[in-house]
């Protein structure tokens, strides 16, 4: 890349040069003598003899910024043109903060035109100057292209991973082993996350993130981030953000930190349409993506459907180490899911800096998971030494899981000019989600039915959002950016429970119609959150390249529930309500240096993280009878300190970085586990625990945790030649978890701690200007928590890719091809002991395709959004 001097001065050339052109054939090419403290430009005009504009009282006025950075374009060429004849009348040039005028103009329609070397020439036509009145352009955005000039390259393109003051940024479209995938095949291959076999996301080995889409939240998000994932197609995915050190602009919550995926946007205008596509052994997908852009008006629509197909093995123990009693498990199943995601928007430009941007987002997904389950039921021997086989037992179920999102979007933008604007914006989400387990005990002799069961779980979640921003740029190496917002929550969750006897059809129809019984228990959550917000954040950067962004953000919060518990017997539900009422004041600050060819960072902020729908939610799941899981209702918040240290080093076109950080969060929404006389005994009030296997354990979430966290990650991307890359990261940390675990009726204090070790290496090569191939390996180690363990995991894939033309390609992938995959996971406490190992399926072959449609040129990019980056995320069930 050239340095800024000297873009400057070949597009010093390139104006002359354009200058001279524009001149009658013979005219002169600019060997007259320049008047001192005459702007050249005007000079020029008048040496080459242009043609003269009309003569009159009006300016002609705009600012000139990077389409991508929002950064002023210094010194960019700006000629004026005859609208009618198109013969250059005037020209000029921008100064160091981007801004240009055109002075003493008459009426009449003119073409303005801007060019800078590295960047798109840009043609405003139809610029009307009425007689005695001004014309401001605004801010005119111009975008990266890539110019040969005598043998020298001067690129836009955008590096594999770009360092900011409080983010990272992965470039993903580079990326082909993800193509036919979802945005979790994206994240696997992104510096400092980790995907687990499910789908759940973490950020140097916290799971507590937050998960934007386009700066959006979504309330499926809020419900699961792993089916949000699977509902992104990655072609779609220009880029993703992982944000360690959030700044105030942000919600307070995700202790370990924010993912932003930014999806491609609408740069064109015309008409275009993308189609995209793959067929594979474990998953199939198809897609589109549109623009419409004609004048002032943009449309973008798409949509994107996937379905995945696999099968699934499991093999676990329990052990009850008080009743001595111990249950061996093998399940056999088969996994169905069809997502969707289609969406509508528009941006509209008003003119004088003012944009109006609205949009909506539907969301749909459908999952059916089938496991045929054995169950091996021993004891101790009369001596105690060995363990005999007291029964067995079969039992198949069907879990269905349904949900259907909407998201809906209203913004309103003014720039005053580059780094000042001011923006409101409201948003509202409705998610609606439906989950039924149904489970069928079978005579492990004959295989007949004797007992019936039907979990049914309807969740309602909305949101509502109101946002106002305002962002000031104070000369040129200061940023103020002010705001507020409210968030308004309710969550609405039932759930019932019916149970069948011996000889029922087993027509489901008839299974639900079951007439009333006293063992079918149920019960249901009303929740209400809003949280109130205002920040400020500064931005100053000094003459020796320091720069400081540091903020605080006040959040005060009210919530009220309702629950209400169906009890086996009893007349009248149990009824349980709080609310609760906290400020908070969260503060960040990110200190950044270039020094030659390094760049160190350093940055400090304060965390919460307040508890998610996948934590509330009462609903007692007992899909697997004997590993059961719940939410619970009265969880607070957690809290987190964070501090980064990282250096970043360019070599030539490669480049590497070292970042080392801590974490200690308190009051840590943990997962405990124990048996079911101790969740019995801990939650007599909740019947569907009464009479749960002895064998069963029973997962919940409780404020019983703190952990410390030390590590470091480094990450590197090797340019070999200018058409093979190898890029790979390695990560370390050291994980100490305090916390408490239940024994009957009381809590015993109990640590933990260990080191965690993971990496990920992978290269593309170009073969030639139709080939292109990568390959990816990953490996997450083993993680700790506060009773075990989860287990390691290795991962790779292959990739090639053969482009028809510019319009069309086609792809072939390859994941895992060599077994699939293995997962191990422990626990261990002094009342029991769980072992389980998971086989994933998952060796995945499919072909890729992809074609594009449409005649289109360049016009500004145009996003906004609201981030309600401040739930929890729980873990796919």
């Amino acid at each position: 890349m050239m340095s800024r001097k000297t873009l400057i001065l070949i597009s010093l050339l390139f104006s002359t040069t354009a200058f001279a052109q524009w001149g009658p054939p013979g005219g002169g090419g600019g060997h007259g003598r320049q008047e001192e403290r005459t702007p050249p430009n005007r000079q020029q005009n008048r040496e080459l003899n242009l043609e003269t504009a009309p003569k009159g009282n009006s300016k002609i006025t705009g600012n000139i910024v990077d389409s991508e950075l929002t950064t002023a374009v210094e010194f960019a060429s700006v000629a004026l043109l005859d609208g009618t004849s198109g013969k250059a009348l005037d020209g000029t040039m921008a100064d160091e903060n981007g801004k240009f005028e055109f002075k003493k103009i008459g009426e009449g329609t003119y073409t303005i035109t801007v060019s800078f070397v590295g960047y798109e020439t840009l043609k405003i036509e139809k610029v009307k100057v009425e007689k005695g009145k001004d014309v401001d352009l605004g801010v005119i955005k111009l975008k990266s292209s890539s110019i040969t000039l005598e043998g020298v390259v001067v690129t836009g393109e955008k590096p594999l991973i770009e360092e900011k003051v409080d983010r990272l940024v992965y470039n993903a479209e580079k990326d082909l082993t993800s193509a036919g995938g979802d945005a979790s095949d994206v994240l696997k291959n992104v510096p400092m996350l980790s995907v687990d076999l499910d789908g759940n996301v973490s950020l140097r080995g916290s799971e507590n993130i937050q998960v934007l889409i386009n700066n959006k939240p979504s309330t499926i998000v809020a419900s699961s981030i792993a089916d949000a994932l699977k509902m992104i197609p990655s072609e779609l995915i220009k880029s993703v953000e992982v944000i360690t050190s959030p700044s105030a602009k942000y919600d307070a919550e995700g202790t370990a930190g924010i993912i932003n995926i930014i999806t491609k946007k609408s740069t064109l205008q015309g008409l275009n349409l993308n189609i995209n596509g793959g067929l594979g052994n474990r998953a199939s997908n198809l897609g589109f993506n549109g623009n419409y852009r004609t004048g002032k008006l943009g449309i973008s629509f798409g949509g994107f459907g996937r379905m995945n197909y696999n099968k699934s093995k499991s093999e676990s123990f329990n052990e009850n180490l008080v009743t001595g009693l111990r249950t061996d498990q093998l399940a056999t199943g088969k996994n169905n899911g069809m997502f969707g995601r289609y969406n509508l928007g528009f941006d509209y430009d008003l003119g004088s800096g003012q944009t109006l941007y609205g949009g909506m987002a539907v969301g749909v997904r459908n999952f059916n998971r089938k496991n045929d389950q054995r169950f091996n039921y021993s004891g101790l021997d009369s001596l105690g030494n060995a363990y005999e086989l007291i029964r067995q037992e079969l039992r198949d179920m069907e879990a269905l899981t349904k949900g259907l999102t909407f998201d809906y979007n209203l913004d309103y933008v003014k720039v005053f000019s580059p780094g000042t604007e001011w923006s409101v914006s409201a948003m509202y989400s409705h998610s609606k989600d439906k989950s039924d387990n149904y489970t069928n005990y079978l005579n492990g002799i004959n295989n007949t039915i004797t007992q019936k069961q039907w979990n049914d779980n309807d969740n309602l979640n909305t949101e509502l959002t109101f946002q106002t921003d305002f962002m000031k740029s104070i000369g040129k190496n200061q940023q103020l950016e002010v705001g507020a917002k409210s968030v308004t929550r309710e969550i609405d969750s039932k759930y019932l429970y019916l149970l069948g006897s011996t000889g029922v059809s087993q027509d489901r129809e008839n299974f639900n119609n079951l007439p009333a019984d006293p063992k079918n228990p149920g019960g249901g959550l009303k929740y209400s959150q809003t949280v109130y917000a205002a920040y400020a954040a500064y931005t100053y950067s000094t003459a020796s390249k320091w720069t400081i962004k540091a903020g605080g953000r006040f959040e005060y919060t009210t919530l009220d529930a309702d629950q209400t518990i169906n009890q086996v017997g009893a007349d009248v539900p149990v009824k349980q309500y709080f609310s609760d009422k906290y400020p908070v004041f969260v503060p960040s600050v990110n200190l950044s240096k270039p020094f030659g060819t390094y760049t160190t960072k350093l940055s400090y902020n304060y965390r919460i993280q307040r508890p998610g729908m996948r934590q509330l939610n009462p609903n007692i799941n007992i899909v697997d009878p004997l590993n059961v899981s719940m939410g619970t209702t009265d969880l607070n918040p957690e809290k987190t300190h964070n501090v980064e240290l990282s250096v970043s080093k360019s070599i030539g076109k490669s480049y590497l970085t070292l970042s080392t950080f801590g974490r200690y969060s308190g009051n840590n929404i943990t997962r405990i586990s124990m048996t079911a006389a101790d969740a019995s005994t801990r939650y007599p009030y909740i019947p569907e625990l009464q009479n749960l296997d002895p064998s069963a354990i029973v997962t919940t979430f409780e404020n019983v945790g703190k952990e410390s966290t030390a590590g470091g990650n480094i990450f590197a991307n090797i340019v070999i030649t200018r058409n093979w890359n190898i890029t790979g990261n390695f990560d370390m940390y050291y994980v100490n978890i305090e916390g408490k675990e239940f024994k009957g009726d009381r809590m015993v204090s109990r640590t933990t701690d260990g080191v965690v070790l993971g990496g990920r290496l992978s290269t593309n090569l170009k073969l030639s200007d139709k080939w292109s191939f990568q390959a990816n390996g990953g490996y997450r180690g083993k993680r700790v928590n506060l009773q075990g363990a989860f287990g390691a995991m290795p991962n790779y894939s292959v990739a090639i890719r053969y482009d028809i033309n510019k319009d069309a390609s086609l792809g072939l992938g390859a994941d895992n091809f060599f077994g699939g995959m293995t997962m191990k996971n422990n626990s261990a406490t002094t009342q029991f002991i769980s072992n389980s190992t998971s086989y994933m399926y998952n060796q995945n072959v499919r072909l890729t395709f992809s074609y594009k449609l449409g005649n289109m040129k360049f016009v500004q990019s145009k996003k906004r959004g609201i981030n309600n980056d401040d739930t929890k995320g729980g873990d796919e069930e």
